[in-house]
């Protein structure tokens, strides 16, 4: 999920516009009506991650088989880029995050049964995270972020790799990289998707709707790695307390 969203299916003119970024000048400049485009992506990303929420609580309710939501998050990833009609696309939108929240559920009621603060801290901790790094690429001189892009579809290339080869290896060592590694790569990608939705913008691109489901697909990506991250600090913990 992650590494399709973040690789740019909503194009759209992305890539005109990141060629307009590297040659027209690198100065990054966020104008009036650039600020009101971002906090509608922002508003948006902010009522997906309710709605994430809310999957999270039914799934701790109604222990809904995976591979359900698995199936429907794909499905409205392919959909997002064939519709066209905005109340459609927020629909999308909120079943995708509804789904994605159900897919997390397993995990978050996992670290519930371990320690009830955990999921809550996790939350706070990629918050604060996903905010450091959006500032980061907004306040920034120039769209230097933008140049990271094939350095990090190549590291999520290659992190993808690893996990469908540790399905077989079961190597704790690849799931370590795996983890702190993806943790670093959508870190990454939270800079460089929100200077590319500004380069998006210049170049005519008002689709809001897609702007939020790229930023709530790296928000929900670092969420599960902060919590898995939470997880094996408290098993080391209590193991070193024995």
């Amino acid at each position: 999920m992650a590494s399709a969203t973040s690789a740019g299916l909503f194009a759209g003119p992305s890539e005109s516009a990141v060629q307009k970024a590297f040659t027209d000048g690198v100065e990054l400049r966020v104008g009036r009506r650039a600020q009101a485009h971002l906090l509608l992506v922002y508003r948006t990303l902010a009522a997906a991650s309710a709605l994430a929420v809310l999957g999270v609580l039914v799934f701790i309710k109604a222990q809904i088989p995976a591979f359900l939501p698995f199936v429907v998050s794909v499905l409205c990833v392919f959909a997002m880029g064939m519709m066209q009609d905005e109340t459609q696309r927020l629909g999308v939108l909120g079943l995708l995050a509804f789904s994605q929240g159900l897919l997390a559920g397993a995990l978050v009621e996992f670290a519930l049964d371990i320690d009830p603060a955990l999921p809550l801290t996790a939350m706070l901790i990629t918050l604060v995270v996903f905010v450091g790094f959006s500032v980061a690429a907004l306040y920034a001189e120039k769209r230097s972020m933008l140049y990271l892009g094939g350095t990090l579809y190549s590291a999520l290339g290659m992190l993808t790799t690893l996990t469908m080869a540790n399905f077989f290896l079961q190597s704790p060592f690849v799931h370590t990289l795996q983890i702190y590694g993806g943790l670093i790569v959508f870190c990454g990608y939270v800079s460089f998707d929100t200077q590319l939705i500004l380069a998006k913008f210049e170049a005519g691109d008002r689709d809001y709707v897609s702007h939020a489901m790229v930023l709530f697909v790296d928000m929900m990506a670092i969420f599960t790695r902060v919590l898995v991250v939470l997880l094996r600090n408290d098993k080391d913990r209590n193991r070193r307390r024995r």
